[in-house]
């Protein structure tokens, strides 16, 4: 029952909090004081002044940098979690054909598979920051062909789509590197990434509940019949228009732009040039043209 799931909902997040705080930089400082104080002053940790200092100064460093990552990425994650569950009722709803469908989603697959492996290299040459604002540009020209009732229109959309997906798993976190290394900050990289990756499962879990509460507020109407809708499933793509225009200004304002080390041969990085990549890929997109091409 919904009552059932809530409760074991709230027992999970609250579980998810213990974990999280149990693991975070605030308790093992709290269980430091906490032996310090056992100990009558007692402790292992650095007793140099320079070095608690400069500990300190990277630390503050670090949190900023974190926090303009997570201001810009976390809406980018948001943007396209509040697409992902909508898209085939979308096209469902418009009246399509399962097996048009299924070619609208592998369209959307193979786009992604072939802009792939060459948009690192091109994101090194051109700057990611700048990459991230292109990301932002074309999701959302891809949220705006969902309104259209054609096929044609939804194709573009699902390569725009495509495209989108390549550029959000490749050039944020490469800037975010880059960032680190440029500011001396290696050593805090895992523990960027883990951030990033758990904030990224908290926001899904509330974009899910939002766009559910978005999609079932209203019902898709024609606003030029047989044409142009909205409302209904299309409310969550609206949503993901707002945070990938916020995503796109965050980054011109909170990032710095960082280009890849060897701009000059950045084709060689690519995975066009390692056939096990190639091989790999090519498996990947024919498991999924496989399901999504069953009738």
């Amino acid at each position: 029952s919904r009552c059932n799931f809530e409760q074991l909902f709230l027992i999970s997040l609250l579980l998810n909090a213990a974990v999280s705080f149990r693991s975070s930089s605030f308790w093992k400082k709290l269980y430091r004081q906490v032996a310090v104080d056992d100990t009558n002053g007692a402790t292992d940790a650095p007793t140099n002044t320079n070095d608690i200092e400069n500990d300190l100064a990277l630390s503050r460093l670090w949190r900023n940098l974190l926090i303009k990552y997570l201001a810009v990425y976390l809406l980018a994650a948001m943007s396209d979690w509040l697409q992902g569950p909508y898209v085939y009722a979308l096209y469902s709803s418009y009246g399509f054909l399962q097996s048009d469908i299924a070619v609208l989603f592998v369209a959307g697959f193979a786009s992604s598979m072939i802009v792939g492996s060459v948009i690192g290299g091109m994101a090194d040459l051109g700057g990611r920051r700048r990459f991230v604002v292109l990301f932002a540009v074309v999701y959302g020209l891809s949220c705006l062909t969902k309104h259209f009732k054609s096929y044609g229109i939804l194709m573009i959309g699902r390569v725009l789509g495509g495209i989108a997906t390549s550029l959000l798993f490749s050039v944020f976190e490469a800037w975010l590197i880059r960032a680190h290394s440029d500011a001396g900050l290696e050593k805090y990289i895992g523990r960027s990434l883990a951030w990033a990756s758990y904030c990224n499962s908290i926001v899904a879990i509330f974009t899910g509940l939002l766009a559910n509460e978005a999609s079932d507020n209203s019902t898709m109407v024609p606003v030029i019949e047989e044409i142009l809708y909205i409302g209904g499933y299309l409310n969550p793509f609206d949503i993901a228009l707002v945070t990938l225009f916020l995503c796109g200004v965050g980054a011109l304002i909170l990032w710095d732009e960082n280009y890849g080390h060897d701009r000059e041969q950045f084709l060689t990085t690519t995975t066009t040039n390692s056939h096990e990549g190639s091989f790999f890929g090519g498996i990947r997109q024919a498991f999924i043209a496989t399901i999504y091409n069953r009738k």
